[in-house]
């Protein structure tokens, strides 16, 4: 990643420096003469005309002056001139407020000419005579991909992409069978490839150069260039409409596997970028569609999202492949990110579809016909063992990166994650507290009965963590463990209570949380009653809720003793100066009674 940033540096500073050598070679007049029209236009453009009556001859006026300035640049044909007059920000309130006389015609007309420029500069390039000579194309390309870089995203939704325009000349220099083969064109035709991934082009015609590129090329630059291109494109779907962008995201996922299979390590995590990007762009558009993402007759998912699901399905034993790349830790953490990406899609997708069973999203891409895009990573099958097994080995690795990835991936798994419960203890008693706190969240997703007393074990130590994130996340998944993790119930207590001895400065949310696991696990912690009676005088209102609330789902109390104090408890909480307090002081009271 670093020789292509130190590579792309030089691009620019060298781009620069073409910019010059063009302005030359194409005769440009002196800076205060050429930027006479650009001003005139900017001038013009100030002038807003707006109101019930307006001012008709003041229109006609910034017109003319506009005209004015079209004529000199039509005069020059200076490719600088008309860029920055097509790119003035002067432009941008004609593209909002009501236009008594035509404004927006002529910022079309300055593209267009924009445009001429730009192809005629791009024409035959084998004459080293012509102002067309390989030096020339080098800086066409740089100044194209800085257009449309500059090209900002509130602009887009209000007219097409100009860069979008000059598709045609960047495929053409950027096709291996259609430029000569010389040194020169070779820079040229890395240039065009990065400039092809800013232009967001038509996809199907983009990604058959960069698939060619990335499968036949035997040059290693532009195959490097080509899967940064990929990235680019599904970075810059977002711009296009439903169509483009579903298909954008597919044909990038589909050429970026093909990269994976390069020998060079940057082409790889290249790459991996690729689809990690055209995740994220899948994340965003299937979080907040602004079209249905549904047959609702058929209950199924519709056929172009389908098409992006099978698409990340194929590519992924390619990229879990890639986290065993021992010797190559980069392309492991890019591998790892990617994976991640694609887990965050999967999940977006499941919360669209069916918001409550976000926990099963196996089962939910199932009822609406959704391929699984971790079908070949999750056992689904019995048959099949997955390779789900790649993210708990990330368990055990020496690099913490790769152990905090790797129990990311397996949360996002949520119920999928079952199969590796016997490797939650390990999690839970890393050394990393982020390792730490995300195996606490993952338990909370995997079957009870998988969860062996290894992990409760851990899970206790958590709970007396003096993170009260952790602890707090601990005793969450012991209530989602609920009656399996009855070997908790002292520890529980402890948290409670945090008095005395046992004070470990447990924050109120640890141990209101702590109050829920004991209801969860039910009778076996009745044991612990003396601790929730005894906050039920606590100075903090909150903690005196729970335990009111707690002691209420407990129900009858088998010790008659210990009834008895509970109801003591209870009936001076009646007189709590909290509204909750007594609500659930009188409830709890109402329970022990009823089932009595």
């Amino acid at each position: 990643m670093t020789t292509h940033r130190l590579l792309h540096s030089r691009a620019l500073l060298f781009g620069g420096v073409l910019t010059l050598l063009f302005a030359a070679a194409a005769g440009w007049p002196g800076a205060a003469w050429a930027a006479e029209p650009v001003e005139t236009l900017r001038e013009a453009l100030k002038i807003q005309i707006t109101g019930v009556k307006p001012d008709l001859k003041l229109a006609k006026k910034r017109l003319d002056k506009i005209d004015e300035a079209i004529k000199q640049l039509k005069e020059t044909s200076s490719i600088g001139e008309l860029r920055r007059a097509y790119f003035l920000k002067e432009w941008e309130p004609h593209f909002l407020l009501p236009q008594p006389l035509p404004v927006l015609p002529k910022h079309a007309e300055i593209g267009d000419l924009l445009k001429g420029a730009i192809e005629k500069a791009a024409a035959d390039p084998k004459d080293p005579t012509r102002p067309n000579h390989p030096t020339v194309l080098l800086a066409l390309c740089i100044q194209i991909a800085e257009m449309a870089d500059s090209e900002e995203t509130a602009e887009m939704t209000k007219r097409q992409k100009f860069t979008r325009r000059l598709d045609k000349v960047i495929l053409s220099l950027a096709r291996r069978d259609k430029v000569a083969k010389t040194p020169q064109m070779l820079t040229v035709r890395q240039a065009a490839l990065h400039a092809l991934g800013k232009i967001t082009p038509d996809p199907i015609v983009a990604f058959e150069v960069l698939q060619e590129t990335l499968q036949n090329d035997p040059e290693i630059g532009p195959r490097r260039l080509a899967a940064y291109a990929v990235s680019d494109l599904a970075k810059n779907s977002r711009l296009l409409g439903r169509k483009d962008i579903l298909k954008t995201i597919e044909l990038a996922v589909g050429a970026a596997a093909v990269g994976l299979k390069d020998q060079d390590e940057a082409v790889r995590g290249y790459s991996l970028q690729g689809i990690a990007e055209a995740a994220k762009a899948f994340k965003d558009f299937v979080g907040f569609p602004l079209e249905p993402l549904v047959d609702e007759g058929k209950k199924a998912v519709l056929d172009d999202v389908k098409s992006v699901l099978k698409t990340f399905q194929a590519a992924n034993p390619r990229i879990v492949a890639a986290l065993a790349d021992k010797e190559r830790i980069n392309v492991r953490l890019a591998a790892v990110q990617t994976l991640d990406q694609i887990g965050q899609a999967r999940l977006n997708l499941v919360l669209n579809l069916d918001a409550e069973n976000r926990d099963k999203p196996g089962k939910v891409l199932d009822d609406y016909s959704a391929p699984d895009p971790f079908e070949n990573v999750l056992p689904r099958d019995a048959k099949k063992a997955g390779d789900w097994q790649a993210f708990t080995q990330l368990l055990y690795d020496s690099d913490v990166r790769l152990r905090r990835g790797g129990i990311d991936l397996l949360e996002l798994l949520r119920d999928g994650a079952t199969p590796a419960a016997g490797h939650m203890a390990t999690a839970l008693r890393d050394a990393d507290l982020f390792v730490r706190w995300s195996a606490a969240r993952t338990v909370r997703n995997i079957d009870p009965k998988n969860v062996d007393a290894g992990a409760i074990s851990a899970l206790n130590q958590l709970l007396k963590d003096r993170d009260s994130n952790l602890s707090k996340a601990a005793a969450e998944a012991i209530e989602k463990l609920g009656p399996v993790a009855a070997g908790s119930v002292d520890t529980l207590g402890e948290i409670i209570a945090n008095t005395g001895a046992d004070n470990g400065s447990w924050d109120v949310e640890s141990r209101v949380a702590a109050m829920k696991a004991l209801a969860a696990i039910g009778k076996p912690a009745y044991r612990v009653l003396p601790r929730l009676v005894e906050v039920m005088t606590d100075a903090d209102v909150r903690v005196r809720r729970e335990a009111a609330y707690t002691i209420g789902r407990f129900g009858t109390i088998d010790e008659p003793s210990l009834e008895k104090t509970a109801l003591a408890a209870l009936t001076k909480a009646l007189g709590d100066e909290d509204a909750e307090v007594r609500q659930n002081a009188s409830e709890a009271i109402l329970n022990i009674a009823a089932k009595r």
